[in-house]
């Protein structure tokens, strides 16, 4: 009987380490829903494509004014800005997953737009968009993490 139970118990463990429980990848509407309102977010930087850090003084005041506020993802699909330090809700809106989950569709008062779903994980969030940088629009990630 041990010996019939041996090899369960083997592919058990063999199964249950090989996952990667510290950084998912959701795939489906429902997964990243989920990840996304179980998180609340803040910004931690801009950065361009190529990876090198926007200083938040060459971006316009709407994109410096998220990284005061912390974004919260709630069903049914609203979100809301909570300012940092009060607690405070400052403004609140709706968002979507479109685009066979690869758009996050956000609109809220001074941070509205499609935002490509670049990562998703429990740890990272990263939307990509054109935002203004020195007065010109660019592609730019806006990268994201919980908040503590």
């Amino acid at each position: 009987m041990q010996k019939r139970f041996l090899p369960f118990v083997f592919l058990l463990g063999l199964a249950t380490t090989a996952c990667d429980r510290n950084n998912p990848t959701p795939t489906g509407t429902d997964d990243k829903a989920q990840l996304l309102k179980s998180t609340v977010w803040k910004l931690d930087r801009v950065a361009t494509p190529d990876n090198q850090t926007i200083s938040p003084g060459r971006l316009n005041i709407e994109t410096q004014a998220v990284f005061r506020v912390n974004i919260e993802f709630k069903d049914p699909d609203i979100t809301r800005a909570i300012d940092q330090d009060s607690k405070q809700v400052l403004n609140g809106g709706t968002w979507k997953l479109t685009e066979n989950n690869t758009v996050l569709d956000v609109d809220v008062t001074g941070f509205k737009g499609k935002f490509k779903l670049a990562e998703l994980s429990r740890t990272k969030l990263v939307l990509g968009n054109s935002i203004p940088v020195d007065g010109q629009f660019r592609d730019a990630n806006m990268e994201f993490s919980p908040t503590k």
